[in-house]
């Protein structure tokens, strides 16, 4: 929460904040709808994430509201409050049609696979468009596996999604997951909320079981799990053995979690978290006049560390343009025939932590299921072996790591190509 939220996945430190703050609420059984409702709202426009969350705490609020702790009257505004905050978030999700964003095109292939089941139809196939001289893309195989695979494959992304964002101890990641949706389903209404407040993890974790779920965002599931132990702690009433065995896991947990952010602060303090500052130091030393021509998306991030866009095949704004009538990745043969003095391929390469599955599948059968399926960092089409066999060699390579638990997610880095002969 520490590291992967504050540094890699800015937004979901509003996340917790959000989550937190709704489960206070919700625990003290706020009498104010409106206020309970703007929060939800605001964590449903946080992210899709954010969006099943929400979901999740309206149903305990919901609930809470059926047992008559707040007037129909007063719940019916909040209602429409939450239903015109989630209906924003919606609208503003839905990608354009020339949208080129992995994440807008998983959204889009998320609609597509729900309208095939819906309807019986084949799920089209998402081609992208090529132009003549331009360079092809890499197209993965799809795997087929057995129906044994298929059951096997199932359990351990069940049991992923467990254990990933507690702690690759699965003994300890299980042990907590037991006695909280234990104590959390076997307990009965009371004075406290009940069996319900475990809906908003379970209902995340049923969403996921099905979408796809990046490492950097498994911590939302962490906090949702923080939630439910909040919304269902043991009474003063009932027995001590409960408190003290869900103290004792989770204060395990919290150590274990704790090393990780250590292990995390200390390799971005003495390593490089992105290449982009020593890629722009690099380029800074160029002779006056040379021309620099960038690809793919990473290399944006040299940019804000000079006055204007120094690479003369990218668009003049400063930022990067998620659009599929944008052909600069794939118009790299036109560019280099125009022999640029530099060349930059931003790219990356996965990590020990780039599947949530890492805990539950060996190193071996990972690197084998992924092998062949990229070529390396990332190079959707070829460009660097391209400009290798016309022309230009590599000279520099800055890489930074984006850490992750004990170890790190992906391998940034900025490969430099010059002319050869220089």
């Amino acid at each position: 929460m520490c590291y992967q939220d504050a540094v890699v996945a800015r937004s979901y430190v509003l996340f917790a904040l959000l989550a937190f703050g709704a489960a206070a609420l919700l625990q003290r059984g706020e009498r104010r709808p409106w206020l309970l409702a703007c929060v939800l709202g605001l964590l449903g426009n946080l992210s899709v994430h954010g969006l099943i969350a929400s979901a999740g705490m309206a149903m305990v609020m919901w609930a809470l509201w059926r047992r008559g702790r707040v007037r129909a009257g007063v719940w019916v505004p909040g209602t429409v409050l939450l239903l015109s905050f989630w209906a924003f978030a919606v609208v503003t999700t839905f990608p354009p049609r020339d949208v080129d964003s992995s994440s807008g095109m998983n959204v889009e292939q998320s609609l597509e696979k729900i309208r095939a089941e819906l309807t019986g139809k084949k799920l089209a196939k998402v081609e992208r468009a090529v132009m003549p001289g331009e360079l092809t893309p890499i197209v993965e195989a799809p795997h087929r596996y057995t129906p044994a695979q298929a059951i096997r494959r199932r359990v351990v992304r069940v049991l992923s999604l467990i254990t990933f964002p507690l702690s690759s101890i699965r003994v300890l990641a299980l042990a907590a997951f037991v006695l909280v949706m234990v104590h959390g389903l076997w307990r009965r209404r009371g004075k406290g909320i009940g069996r319900v407040g475990v809906v908003p993890y379970l209902l995340m974790m049923a969403v996921f079981l099905s979408l796809y779920l990046a490492p950097r965002h498994a911590g939302t599931l962490f906090t949702m799990f923080l939630v439910t132990a909040w919304l269902t702690w043991p009474e003063a009433e009932e027995p001590r053995a409960w408190r003290w065995a869900m103290t004792a896991v989770l204060a395990l947990v919290c150590v274990h979690q704790i090393w990780w952010t250590a292990r995390a602060l200390r390799s971005e303090v003495l390593g490089a978290y992105a290449p982009e500052p020593m890629t722009a130091r690099f380029l800074a030393g160029r002779k006056p006049g040379s021309r620099v021509a960038a690809f793919y998306y990473h290399t944006v991030g040299v940019l804000p560390y000079f006055g204007r866009n120094i690479f003369e095949n990218e668009p003049a704004h400063a930022y990067w343009w998620w659009s599929a009538n944008e052909r600069t990745d794939q118009t790299a043969p036109a560019e280099l025939r125009r022999r640029p003095q530099y060349v930059v391929v931003g790219g990356f390469a996965w990590g020990d932590n780039a599947d949530i599955t890492a805990d539950w599948v060996p190193a071996a059968e990972r690197e084998e299921k992924s092998e062949g399926s990229s070529s390396g960092m990332g190079d959707l089409y070829r460009i660097l072996p391209y400009a290798e066999g016309h022309g230009y060699r590599e000279t520099h390579r800055f890489c930074g790591h984006a850490w992750m638990r004990a170890g790190y997610s992906e391998l940034l880095c900025d490969v430099v190509l010059e002319p050869v002969g220089r």
